[in-house]
């Protein structure tokens, strides 16, 4: 979505600075107990906040929409709260750094794993561990996978994006052999699903 008609409407309002920040956030969370899917959790959230000085004060507000219209309703927030600050505000917006370093965060085979492909990984887990075993009673495991995006604009041109993703696997086995009791816990987290396998 192109953001410089937020930028024209907070001008044409008397905003004499203004920024907006998207975020978004995707999250995939598996877990099975003892072979079972115990809790199977897709999430999808946004996240808008505009914010910008009027009349020397500062206002900003919060939506999870994000469309056309919107641009103009932020606008309106952000003068309403500006004019409920009693206080001046003695900063401005940033106006950027001169150089920002590129980095690969977002790694594209993490993303494309489907839920089939992590719950098969959760029963091979298991099934790999109480083959170790015999005395294991209990086993849970755990995959998650994140995935945040977000947007950076103001008024002064700094234009800002960044994508990052990452994956998590945690498990944990509980053996009882009628006298003594154990329990074992593992994490491993990244953005490599190569080291997984390993």
């Amino acid at each position: 979505m192109k953001y410089q008609e937020f930028f024209e409407i907070a001008k044409e309002k008397g905003l004499t600075s203004a920024q907006i920040i998207l975020s978004r956030s995707k999250a995939m969370t598996i877990v099975s107990f003892n072979k079972a899917i115990d809790k199977y959790k897709i999430a999808d959230d946004q996240t808008v906040v505009a914010s910008g000085i009027y009349e020397g004060r500062y206002g900003s507000c919060t939506t999870d929409h994000l469309e056309k219209k919107t641009f103009a309703w932020l606008v309106e927030q952000i003068i309403k709260a500006a004019k409920t600050n009693g206080q001046e505000s003695k900063t401005d917006f940033f106006d950027g750094s001169p150089k920002y370093a590129k980095k690969n965060v977002f790694k594209k085979d993490l993303a494309l794993k489907t839920p089939a492909e992590a719950i098969a990984d959760l029963t091979s887990l298991e099934e790999m561990v109480r083959a170790k075993d015999g005395r294991i009673t209990d086993f849970m495991a755990e995959y998650v996978y994140a995935e945040d995006y977000k947007e950076f604009y103001n008024s002064k041109g700094l234009a800002l994006k960044n994508k990052a993703n990452y994956y998590l696997y945690a498990a944990s086995a509980y053996a009882n052999d009628g006298e003594n009791k154990k329990s074992w816990d593992s994490i491993i987290w990244g953005t490599d699903l190569a080291k997984f396998s390993k």
